[in-house]
């Protein structure tokens, strides 16, 4: 409201004056806050505002004070001429510290205005103008760092900011690299990574974005460290190396810190001072400290370091005389950090000392006996530099090189034993290492068999089992490897669970020079631990990487570190061309199946103007869409049975999906004749299809049409069933030449399929397999067989020793253990001259009138198969136990049964979960009585239906139900009776919607493919609605209007839109900017009408689909009714108007 007449002055708003205003308004009851400002113009617009005073006319409600007491000036303060006020008696208010990083690219600034909008948990800030901060006058240019201080009511938690621009001035368009607010009520500090462009010729075009906090830190377990740095009086002590320590304490460790400096830093007989903040861990233990240069100037001579922990309490006031908030840790080193001379170490660990050189903690250093083991491979030594870590459980010992063996001057030679000795601080128990090498030298690739380290303190030999490369060209291409420890030879078949793959993609910018030769590593910060400097050596991509325009792939098998948090990057200055312009980095940890983003766009290296070899990643929030990881398939080709089939040219493939396609993928190395193809999606612990192509063609120029590439679609497919874990244990007999050194091959067969033929190769238990009296295990994922009932076993004849005398074979899974004897020869020259066996269960032949195993009981027992279908909605799952009955038409029914989920332990939304069992024969199945015990809100379940199969009668049964099980959701109930359904009768509702879609007005938004729609809800979702395409629809500045039908969903929630390209060569991207539903029902008498705004590119970079949520701007209109609307003209002379007249009525 404009405040233009005061009822006391009419020159208002002078010095030392109260000038009084009348507004009307709505009832706003008690007023909390006000916003108050002007416009700026004017000679002297500058103005101190002490306060303001509300009274309401009526006296309902008692006068409100706003003091302000500060200028609203844009030359004054803070610059703003608009304030928030709070009313004294609510007063909260608290100051966020804002700092705005603007990127460091060519043309980044920008001069126009930039404003803010904080979301909080408890308020929500105005759009705030950053007008002016505590930096420099010219904000926003190119790499700066710009400080702001909002003072504004306590906001609470920070969920999201909104930052933007207005667009205007010539050089408007912002690279906004990232955003930090520090709120020191809390004492949180928010990172907001945004790393692209805000301008209206840029990328999408907005200058307006959301984001939400990439990383949160809780500001409050950081304290101060004052670290004196003493570099020792000798010729040739001061370093021009990048100097790092990292400190261990009782309760943790610091990262590696960079000791940065303004002036020259350990120069000879120099004392160097640094203050950090760093998390709190505790009573000190150790330091690390040292340099990774190598370079002519970087030998370092370090004569102690003094660390101050400032502390808010005392701590241990031993250490500290003249203050006992701030404890004092001496560390005297007085050693060479060189790389060619001394001991050619250039990071040490070091203990707290007095300055006497007297360690203070009861941790000494012990010695451990490390015994590495090369393996009997031809080609297995090395002639690398080797690195070894030992990890226990209260810290590390830091990275030592491998240097003088006890035992060999030649070290690291194939089939040899070389004993060191590693000084570290006691460690406890052992809990894995990590060993790498540079890939230096002549022969560098290395067979490593394992490692044994021994306690001294308790005479414990830990076991690091290994049998594998470290090369960058043969096996994984790996030169470092985390192992975990055990304290037997034998290495458990659980340790593949505790490490998982990385799969690093670094992608170097396409600008020229961007490329290095420097020697690149990474390190992984995880929700639990970090995995340490990493090397990326060997490219799956490029011979050479790291150079313009490269995507390097990069596989490292390491500690499972959870889910990613951030990442540390850089290289050491090496080579010719060491400068890179790094792009950015993608990682996929195909165990959690997800791929994380860390955008970089900056420099990494070292001049006068840029010196930064390391840069600290924040991954990039994905919005929208839902990454997919690439998941191996099986494919199998089955060459028909007649003459000339077969072909000797290479046959390619390509497989299309409802959303993309695969490239084409070579299958081997004219005339050939097809029979039928077979592809199975293969993804551990969750279900598969097998898809059956048939073809029954010939592929030669000469033969049948003469084509050479055929499409094929599916005909069928086999039903969906769940992966699984067979442990098989093979047992050879107890006499002289009963072993082989064939190859063996098992296929397995049970009441619910067969397995494929499986070679076995890897042994758990032997490295020499199926030897005399010896137990071999092996590990077979399939799809669940049910009972097991036979076996066949064989080998191909081949090796020096073939026969094979065979004992028995037993098969575990998760419920019971199947025992298969045999006690034959396998063999062409003994007996029966067999080599292939075909085994039956023990116990088959009692249970052949049952189901493949014995009954239970008398009665005679029937398999059921069972599948539950839980709702889709976000929280239909349920952790509660659930049960069902069978009700048969003999008026027989089977007992409760409790339905266990193996794999997830609950029903998770949208799952589908099998469960099979053995219970007597009811008839038909006509009614099901399904329940759950949960008694809380968590354990509310909607159950969408359930299917009832009986296989020995090929009889199936379908209930459904799509209704709530809770006692606080839909009516109340968590039991159900539900009866077979009559597949011949609609399910559900339809209801008839006009679609409105929108395509963008920009160059190229039109597309050549069919839309699909699919409308979710809070019940349930819709079946999909096809929109074909023809010459009109779906061009540039379309609007297009359909009409379809989609189920009852209950109230919308998103909208899944996605096109369906026809070719390859067509327009496969579309730019939609919005879909509008509108719902009729009651013959029209009432409609709804739902949007959906997307206002970006459907295509390849999203799988060719979006979920776009439903806007808050979606309204209902009820009774629809005809309004009348009379205008009247005046009489004036030249009133008349030609123009397009409208009215909005409210």
């Amino acid at each position: 409201r404009l405040l233009e007449y005061s009822l006391q002055n009419k020159n208002k708003f002078e010095k030392n004056q109260v000038d009084t205003f009348i507004i009307e308004a709505v009832l706003l009851k008690q007023i909390r806050k006000i916003q108050i400002g002007h416009d700026g113009t004017g000679v002297g617009s500058g103005w101190f505002l002490n306060k303001v005073v509300v009274r309401s006319d009526d006296g309902h409600y008692e006068p409100v004070t706003f003091i302000c007491n500060r200028w609203l000036a844009v030359d004054e303060d803070d610059g703003h001429i608009v304030r928030e006020l709070m009313a004294t008696q609510h007063l909260n208010r608290t100051i966020y510290n804002v700092k705005i990083k603007t990127g460091d690219i060519f043309q980044a600034g920008t001069d126009a205005n930039v404003y803010l909008k904080i979301f909080g948990e408890k308020d929500t800030t105005d759009k705030i103008q950053l007008t002016t901060g505590n930096s420099t006058k010219n904000k926003f240019e190119r790499g700066q760092i710009n400080s702001f201080k909002l003072k504004c009511y306590d906001l609470g938690k920070i969920e999201r900011i909104l930052i933007g621009h207005n667009g205007k001035n010539l050089g408007a368009g912002w690279f906004l690299d990232w955003i930090e607010i520090e709120a020191p009520n809390c004492r949180e500090l928010y990172r907001f990574v945004c790393y692209r462009w805000l301008d209206k010729n840029e990328g999408d075009g907005k200058i307006e974005l959301d984001l939400i906090p990439s990383d949160v830190t809780n500001k409050t377990s950081l304290i101060l460290y004052e670290i004196t740095v003493f570099t020792g009086d000798k010729v040739g002590a001061g370093t021009d190396a990048k100097v790092f320590i990292q400190i261990c304490g009782l309760y943790g460790k610091t990262e590696e810190i960079i000791l940065k400096s303004k002036s020259d830093a350990f120069e000879r007989k120099s004392v160097d001072k640094f203050k950090i903040e760093a998390p709190d861990i505790g009573q000190i233990e150790k330091i690390r400290i040292g340099h990774h240069s190598e370079n002519f100037a970087s030998a370092w001579y370090l004569e102690k370091v003094l660390i101050q922990r400032y502390l808010s309490k005392p701590f241990d006031k031993r250490k500290r005389v003249s203050d006992v908030n701030v404890e004092e840790y001496w560390f005297v080193c007085q050693q060479w950090f060189d790389s060619d001379q001394h001991d050619k170490q250039t990071i040490r660990e070091l203990l707290p000392t007095n300055e006497n050189e007297n360690v203070l903690s009861n941790q000494k250093k012990i010695t451990y006996l490390v015994h590495v083991f090369t393996g009997d491979k031809s080609g297995a030594g090395t002639d690398a530099s080797v690195f070894l870590t030992i990890y226990g459980q209260y810290e590390d010992s830091g990275e030592h090189q491998l240097t003088k063996s006890k035992t060999n001057i030649n070290k690291f030679e194939r089939k040899q034993e070389d004993i060191f000795e590693v000084k570290a601080p006691a460690l406890g128990k052992l809990t894995k290492i990590k060993i790498r090498h540079d890939s230096t030298g002549m022969a560098s690739a290395w067979y490593l068999d394992r490692i044994e380290i021994v306690d001294p303190e308790i005479g414990v030999r830990y076991h690091f089992i290994c049998e594998k490369w470290l090369a960058v060209d043969i096996g994984d291409r790996m030169i470092s490897r985390e192992i975990l420890a055990f304290e037997n030879k034998v290495l458990p078949a659980s340790t593949r669970h505790q490490t998982t793959t990385y799969r690093i993609n670094v992608i170097t910018s396409n600008k020229f020079g961007s490329g290095t030769d420097a020697n690149v590593y990474i390190i992984i910060f995880g929700e639990h631990e970090d995995t340490g400097k990493l090397p990326l050596v060997k490219s799956k991509t490029h011979k050479d990487p790291f150079e313009k325009g490269h995507r390097d792939l990069f596989e490292i098998e390491a500690i499972d570190i959870g889910q990613l948090k951030k990442i540390k990057i850089g290289h050491d200055d090496s080579g010719f061309g060491s400068d890179w312009l790094l792009e950015c980095v993608e990682i996929n940890v195909p165990k959690l199946d997800h791929t994380w983003i860390f955008p970089c766009g900056k420099w990494l290296k070292k001049t006068k103007h840029i010196c930064q070899l390391e840069v600290e990643l924040y991954p990039k929030e994905m919005s929208t869409g839902i990454y997919s990881s690439h998941i191996p398939y099986k494919i199998k080709i089955y060459t028909s049975n007649i003459l000339d089939a077969g072909t000797n040219a290479s046959v390619y493939i390509q497989i299309y999906g409802l959303k993309k396609s695969t490239n084409q993928v070579i299958l081997c190395s004219t005339a050939w004749h097809l029979d039928r193809v077979e592809i199975r999606r293969l993804i551990k612990d969750q279900k598969t299809k097998r898809y059956v192509f048939q073809c029954n063609r010939w592929f030669p120029e000469d033969k049948d049409d003469g084509s050479i590439v055929r499409e094929l679609v599916p005909e069928n497919f086999i039903e969906e069933i769940l992966i699984k874990k067979y442990i098989v244990n093979v047992y050879t007999g107890d006499k002289s030449g009963f072993g082989t050194d064939a190859n063996i091959f098992l296929t397995m067969y049970g009441d619910k399929g067969h397995t494929d033929e499986h070679e076995l190769v890897h042994s758990q238990t032997n490295k020499n397999k199926f030897e005399r009296q010896q137990i071999d295990r092996f590990v077979i994922e399939s799809s669940d067989l049910g009972n097991i009932y036979k076996l066949k076993i064989r080998h191909n004849n081949s090796g020096m020793l073939r026969d094979w005398f065979l004992d028995k074979i037993e098969i575990k899974d998760e419920r019971q253990t199947y025992v298969f004897n045999c006690e034959q020869w396998l063999t062409k020259n003994k007996r029966d001259s067999k080599f292939e066996r075909i085994l039956y269960e023990k116990n088959y032949q009692s249970s052949m009138n049952g189901v493949g195993s014995v009954s239970r009981s008398t009665e005679e027992c029937i398999p059921y198969i069972i599948k539950i279908k839980t709702g889709e909605i976000s929280d239909a799952g349920t952790s509660a136990n659930v049960f069902i009955r069978l009700i048969g038409s003999k008026g027989r029914q089977t007992p409760m049964i409790r339905l266990e989920v193996m794999h997830r332990r609950r029903f998770e939304p949208g799952s589908v979960e099998t469960f099979s069992f053995e219970e007597s024969d009811i008839g038909d199945v006509e009614m099901i009585e399904i329940e759950h015990n949960g008694n809380t809100l968590l354990d509310s379940w909607f159950l969408d239906g359930v299917i009832i199969k009986m296989p020995t009668k090929g009889r199936t049964f379908y209930f459904l139900c799509n209704d709530w099980l809770s006692k606080y959701k839909g009516d109340g109930r968590t039991k159900r009776i539900l009866r077979v359904q009559d597949l011949n009768k609609t399910s559900f509702w339809s209801f008839p919607y006009v679609v409105k879609i929108h395509t963008g007005h920009m160059e190229h938004a039109g597309c050549d493919c069919d839309v699909s729609l699919r409308l979710f809800g809070t019940v349930r979702s819709s079946s999909e609605c096809i929109l074909r395409k023809n010459e009109e629809n779906f061009e540039r500045a379309a609007i297009d209007v359909f009409q379809c039908e989609f189920e009852d969903v209950g109230k919308p929630i998103k909208l899944r839109v996605a096109i369906l390209p026809k070719s390859i060569q067509g327009r496969n991207r579309w730019y939609l900017e919005k879909i509008q539903l509108i719902k009729h029902t009651k013959q029209t008498i009432r409609e709804e009408i739902y949007f959906f705004v997307l206002d970006n590119w459907i295509g390849h970079e999203t799988d060719y689909y979006f979920d776009i949520p439903i806007t808050n701007s979606s309204r209902v209109s009820i009774d629809r009714t005809t309004y009348r609307v009379i205008t009247k003209t005046s009489d004036m002379d030249g009133i008349n108007c030609d123009a397009n007249v409208f009215i909005v009525i409210s």
